[in-house]
């Protein structure tokens, strides 16, 4: 393609583990893209079944494949890939999902547009596990919708966040690792984002997300084992956040908050497990604790 916005190298991270089914389409999907000046980085995270070959059986592309022997989970996997990345900008896909041709090139631009942009996801166009379209699903979209204007403090008060799985980012964001404990990136990426600048949304379909599979699984199931699952995730994350604002100034009232948000959650959980009728310690904290988490308490516990 010829592009004004063709000179910047691009590093474009693919991760798998044991996603046989799908990683062909995904891998295809990276090398289909439009942008010319791409550093394609692919980090299996020790797959016991059949993505490594299918892998390999591409490897006479230009690209770094990282053979993980031992299963690192997806943080190790996902900082193991970004040490060696060299891009300017860096997007990021799971080996389940498949990036529209032009989803490079369109970032690259956006990113040369807006200075202040540290961060960037777009809209998806979901698809179920046989690789068909879901109708009226776009999580891209409802994820845009649930952040509108979103700074440090509606983040961490209301547990907004980007879409992983369409998100783009400055190098910058990407070097210090992330702590090992956290259950995904996205949401320590959006806070390093928004401390340094500005998160951006485009309003375009490019990345066909997969729902059903993965860390997607369970997106939509009620069930209170999920919410359990969801509230471990949610102390883990906020531990993540409290130690990238320890060494920052003036952000001990975002620390506060969180501390007690940790404490609501953690008290949250214990009801739920002793199946307790009380609760959480700070419900009536209307400062820190935000309505829905509150309801989401009410509606698993009493419902």
């Amino acid at each position: 393609m010829n592009s004004t916005y063709n000179n910047k190298l691009v590093s474009f991270v693919l991760i798998s583990y044991n996603q046989e089914k799908y990683i062909e389409d995904a891998l295809l999907s990276v090398l289909e893209q439009d942008y010319s000046n791409l550093e394609i980085i692919v980090s299996d995270d020790g797959s016991t079944d059949n993505t490594k070959n299918i892998i390999k059986r591409h490897h006479h592309n230009n690209f770094i494949f990282l053979d993980n022997q031992e299963n690192k989970g997806l943080i190790g996997n996902l900082n193991h890939a970004f040490s060696y990345i060299n891009g300017e900008y860096v997007v990021v896909m799971a080996g389940d999902d498949i990036s529209l041709p032009h989803r490079t090139s369109t970032i690259v631009k956006y990113f040369d547009n807006n200075p202040d942009i540290n961060c960037i996801y777009s809209n998806t166009l979901d698809i179920n596990p046989d690789s068909e379209e879901i109708p009226l699903s776009a999580y891209g979209f409802k994820y845009y919708i649930r952040n509108k204007n979103m700074n440090i403090h509606s983040h961490l008060l209301n547990d907004l966040g980007i879409l992983g799985c369409s998100a783009a980012f400055r190098k910058f964001l990407l070097e210090k690792p992330l702590p090992d404990f956290l259950p995904s990136e996205d949401k320590l990426l959006t806070l390093r984002a928004l401390i340094n600048g500005r998160i951006g949304f485009i309003n375009e379909k490019l990345v066909k997300y997969r729902l059903g599979t993965g860390i997607s699984n369970n997106l939509n199931k009620k069930e209170s084992s999920e919410y359990l699952k969801l509230l471990k995730g949610r102390i883990l994350t906020i531990d993540g956040y409290i130690s990238e604002l320890s060494n920052i100034n003036n952000m001990e009232k975002y620390i506060t908050l969180l501390k007690r948000q940790r404490k609501f959650l953690e008290s949250s959980l214990q009801i739920l497990q002793d199946k307790r009728y009380r609760l959480p310690d700070f419900y009536f904290d209307f400062k820190n604790i935000s309505f829905r988490d509150k309801l989401k308490f009410i509606y698993y516990r009493y419902f």
